[in-house]
């Protein structure tokens, strides 16, 4: 039994499966343990707290917690927030793993790449493009009111 959110879920591991951790994943729950995990979150719950952790950088993982066993009328434990940010430092790094993957398949991976195939500060101009009113806007005091 694993702690899915704040519900206990059974799930199947099947022959093919290694581990208790990689049968886990496939399910899309990250264990909090490699070993013998007895709590996983979610790849959705980990998804929801990254996107509202970039909209606000000040939530923090205790505040989420709470309000996910809030929701789910469950007792908030403060070994759930370690849980949770052993879960979510796994999480953050197979994203960052898939990113170097993709990037290599698509050899994007350059240290020049983005020169290469950006349009830095918009000066580049494609073949047949409109012309705009104003070619480029400079801003001398970091952007806080244009000159």
């Amino acid at each position: 039994m694993l702690l899915s959110g704040t519900e206990k879920v059974t799930l199947k591991i099947l022959s093919t499966d290694r581990t208790i951790a990689s049968a886990l994943v496939r399910q899309g729950v990250l264990p909090c343990s490699p070993i013998s995990p007895a709590v996983g979150m979610t790849t959705e719950v980990l998804e929801l707290y990254h996107v509202m952790h970039l909209r606000s950088p000040h939530l923090s993982i205790q505040a989420f917690i709470k309000s996910l066993c809030d929701l789910h009328g469950a007792e908030f434990h403060r070994h759930l927030s370690r849980q949770f940010s052993i879960a979510f430092d796994l999480y953050l790094q197979i994203r960052r793993s898939v990113a170097t993957l993709l990037a290599e398949t698509l050899q994007r991976d350059a240290p020049d790449w983005c020169l290469k195939h950006a349009c830095p500060t918009c000066t580049y101009n494609l073949q047949d493009e409109e012309d705009l009113t104003f070619n480029l806007l400079y801003a001398m005091d970091g952007n806080d009111s244009l000159k």
